[in-house]
């Protein structure tokens, strides 16, 4: 007679039978749909979909969408969906509320994405932990909730999002809707300036040049200014790119390298590195001097919500003395630079 234990054990070895061959069939469907041979895929995704596989429910729900193997069937894509949420996969929860939640949706299609949204956040979805920051800062609709606001940005800070860290990391460093903790706050921006965030590192730069929460070190500074710049983060861009043009703060002068930072700057609607190009056209800085082009920036950044576009604009017309045709090309010029984002942003009439 078998013994509890070896029933229990018996029970044991079926079931990790059983999940090594849905893993191998899962497998082997993923490969068949790799290799584009969708009528494998859908005939091994289906087997194990039927048994309650989250990963090839959600595999079939997006083929049933787009039809590939099967005939376009939009309805029993999201009904397939719907049970690989139930059954436990984040990215089916965080897809069914991006099904809901179209960025520009009316409110109460926003409320519905919410709970789609929570379940794939509470199993640390980034994007859904993200988006769910997001939805509550803005506070769309029905729902502003500052806790919720703080629960999520706690959750996806948590889940290592950077953006979402250096978020609270500013809020403790403020006090504003948490309790100030220094500490706390260059520890956030710490761990998102390791995650490789540029934003987060161009913040840990100046916290090392103010002396703000590190103890002040000009050459870390320095090194993360210029990780901020390689991953891209406007500002760091935008202040490494004055160093080099005026060869400060460890950056060997090289005007030409200044500018192209500036303007990968400015190509991120960064409004203070179009102020910049302005102050560098119109002075003539390592470049030919240019009123018309001067003039075009401080249009542009008008159009991008400079705080104080007419006071800008009055303070280069007077001292620079810009007549108001090279003010009417320039107003051309910009908006051709727009137009174009930003590929054809020189002069277009010479004076």
């Amino acid at each position: 007679m078998r013994t509890a234990i070896t029933r229990c054990l018996a029970g044991t070895v079926v079931l990790l039978i059983g999940s090594i061959a849905s893993a191998d069939q899962f497998a082997d469907g993923v490969a068949a749909y790799k290799a584009q041979d969708y009528e494998v895929a859908v005939s091994k995704f289906t087997v194990l979909a039927s048994t309650g596989h989250a990963a090839s429910q959600l595999f079939l729900a997006e083929m049933y969408k787009s039809g590939q193997g099967v005939e376009a069937d939009y309805d029993a894509g999201h009904e397939l969906m719907l049970a690989s949420a139930e059954n436990g996969n984040a990215e089916a929860a965080y897809r069914l509320g991006g099904d809901h939640d179209r960025y520009f949706s009316e409110d109460d299609e926003l409320i519905k994405a919410i709970p789609w949204y929570e379940l794939a956040g509470e199993k640390g979805h980034k994007k859904a932990l993200a988006r769910l920051v997001k939805m509550y800062e803005l506070e769309t609709g029905d729902f502003p909730d500052k806790e919720k606001y703080l629960h999520w940005l706690h959750a996806a800070a948590k889940g290592k999002h950077a953006a979402s860290m250096l978020e609270l990391a500013r809020l403790y460093d403020t006090g504003g809707l948490v309790v100030a903790d220094r500490d706390e706050a260059t520890r956030l921006v710490q761990g998102a300036a390791q995650n490789g965030d540029g934003d987060a590192q161009f913040y840990l730069s100046q916290m090392y040049m103010k002396g703000e929460g590190v103890d002040a070190d000009p050459e870390e500074a320095t090194r993360w200014l210029f990780k901020s710049a390689v991953n891209k983060s406007p500002a760091g861009l935008h202040l490494l790119g004055i160093l080099f043009v005026k060869g400060e703060g460890g950056a060997k002068q090289d005007v030409k390298q200044g500018l192209s930072l500036l303007m990968e700057s400015a190509e991120q609607d960064y409004i203070a590195a179009h102020m910049v190009l302005a102050e560098i056209h119109a002075e003539g800085y390592g470049v030919e001097k240019d009123l018309q082009t001067a003039m075009s920036w401080v249009y542009v950044a008008k159009e991008k919500g400079h705080p104080n576009p007419d006071e800008a604009i009055d303070n280069i017309v007077s001292t620079y003395e810009i007549s108001p045709g090279v003010q009417h090309y320039a107003r051309i010029q910009a908006k051709r630079c727009l137009d174009t984002d930003y590929k054809w942003c020189g002069s277009y009439y010479p004076y």
